[in-house]
């Protein structure tokens, strides 16, 4: 099981937290907003791993992060989102952007040109 803390809690991440009786979905942009530091440090976990690098040395590079959000909350929730992942700590670990793009889901589905974040 692998389990990650935010803000005192733990959470189920990755394959089991897909398979656990305690799965939900959700439309709800409060959850975007107050879990998307914890996919994206699960993300980025999931690519070092599978890029070979060091998740530590990960942590203190450079990174940008694009994010999708639904358009009807794209004006009035941006502000929000952006300050949840631009700095926040995930297991006593700071998960930290130097740029991140917010866009509509339609336009993050199909940006073109986005680089490898790690």
């Amino acid at each position: 099981m692998e389990l990650r803390e935010k803000a005192g809690r733990e959470y189920l991440v990755g394959a089991a937290a897909l398979q656990s009786k305690n799965v939900f979905s959700t439309r709800d942009i409060r959850f975007l907003i107050d879990y998307s530091p914890l996919l994206a440090f699960k993300a980025g976990e999931e690519i070092a791993r599978a890029e070979g690098l060091d998740w530590n040395e990960c942590l203190a590079a450079e990174k940008g992060l694009c994010i999708g959000i639904p358009l009807a909350h794209f004006h009035s929730k941006s502000p929000l989102l952006l300050q949840a992942v631009k700095d926040c700590r995930i297991s006593n670990c700071r998960l930290g952007f130097d740029q991140a793009q917010l866009l509509p889901h339609d336009k993050a589905k199909n940006a073109s040109g986005l680089r490898r974040a790690f």
